[in-house]
């Protein structure tokens, strides 16, 4: 049975422009016999290739979404140990709004979502080998992590279609469509001012929001009393709720010798406050009471299952708003040739519940 060359390049772990290339007979394609053997393998014990249109039925345009493994976790669990061709795309899609919503609205375009594992250490001939493919890929999905400035200026010079929903990567001049990060944390950081603290600390890695509590600190006066910093070894995460456990432990580490001026903490996500949370609970302390803790996404209404009594404070994320919004900005440049950079961020909006609470004396 035939496979599409996507499934040749997934399991011959090589990007999909290479073998698309090479079964092209382009003779500009420079590989190693190696790798050259490795692709005809594969294609080989997969019982040749499958034509594009078979492959794809009615759709005929193809959004690739390039995947070398070092951004958040929150955006992908595969990690550096693990080979592209244990990845199932199919279940983490599932499992992730932003993901599912963008490729439903492609899908009603005749648009394919595709992920394209690349080595990190071949970034930029990845990305030229994929602007160059005009017959495979059509636009680009930058996920947290992989813009720089070489790819950035790659996409101008090409007036490549993409957009990325990292707002770090707006800095490089990139299309983006993310959630108003800075906004969100401000609300949090008001409304624990409003509250009564004045010395708010902060749980979580040094990357993504952290700049932004800094930020925000430096412009309502306030000084960051604490920095628990962790850093995610994301070899070792399998999924979002290692978040939870590395806050849980960070926190029990800081409650063994606290500082008692710092009254609350903005948590780098829900899962970590969460963890927080337990950490205090399990000294005998409540959060809200003792120490306020917030958090950011709003995972408790996400997954009433599993928490039926929301107790965070928290900022409500929308990244079903976020794909669509993607997605359309990425028609826009491929079917109306839009190429004016757009850096378009959406409001989120603060929750507030049991677990952050007036400033008490410590």
């Amino acid at each position: 049975m035939a496979a599409t060359i996507t499934e040749i390049a997934r399991q011959a772990g090589v990007s999909v422009p290479a073998v698309s290339r090479l079964f092209k007979g382009d003779k500009t394609l420079r590989i190693s016999k190696k790798t050259h053997d490795q692709i005809m393998a594969v294609k080989a014990r997969l019982g040749g290739v499958k034509r594009r249109g078979a492959a794809r039925q009615a759709m005929t345009y193809n959004i690739a979404v390039p995947a070398n493994q070092i951004f958040e976790d929150h955006w992908a669990k595969t990690s550096l140990m693990t080979p592209p061709q244990l990845f199932n795309p199919e279940k983490y899609l599932a499992d992730n709004k932003f993901l599912l919503n963008l490729k439903s609205y492609l899908e009603d375009h005749k648009f394919l979502l595709s992920f394209n594992f690349f080595d990190p250490k071949a970034q930029f001939a990845f990305f030229e080998n994929l602007v160059n493919s005009a017959s495979y890929c059509d636009g680009l999905l930058l996920l947290t992590g992989v813009v720089d400035e070489a790819l950035a200026r790659l996409l101008t010079d090409y007036r490549f279609p993409h957009v990325s929903p990292d707002p770090g990567a707006e800095r490089f001049q990139v299309n983006t469509v993310c959630q108003h990060e800075l906004d969100g944390i401000r609300q949090l950081v008001q409304h624990l001012r409003d509250l009564g603290h004045q010395r708010i600390g902060y749980l979580g890695p040094k990357a993504f929001r952290y700049p932004f509590f800094l930020n925000v600190m430096a412009t309502k006066g306030l000084d960051d009393a604490m920095f628990l910093s962790f850093t995610p070894v994301f070899d070792f995460l399998k999924g979002q709720e290692d978040w939870y456990h590395i806050g849980h432990d960070a926190f029990a580490h800081y409650l063994r010798d606290p500082h008692p001026e710092v009254t609350a903490f903005v948590c780098h996500n829900d899962w970590t406050a969460l963890g927080a949370a337990q950490a205090m609970t399990e000294r005998g302390l409540v959060p809200g009471r003792e120490i306020s803790l917030v958090g950011y996404d709003d995972l408790e209404a996400e997954m009433p299952a599993r928490f039926p009594s929301p107790m965070l404070t928290t900022v409500a994320s929308n990244w079903e708003q976020v794909g669509r919004r993607c997605g359309e900005l990425l028609l826009n440049q491929i079917i109306h040739k839009q190429t004016q950079i757009v850096h378009e961020r959406l409001p989120v909006k603060l929750v507030v519940r049991q677990s952050s609470g007036p400033c008490q004396t410590r």
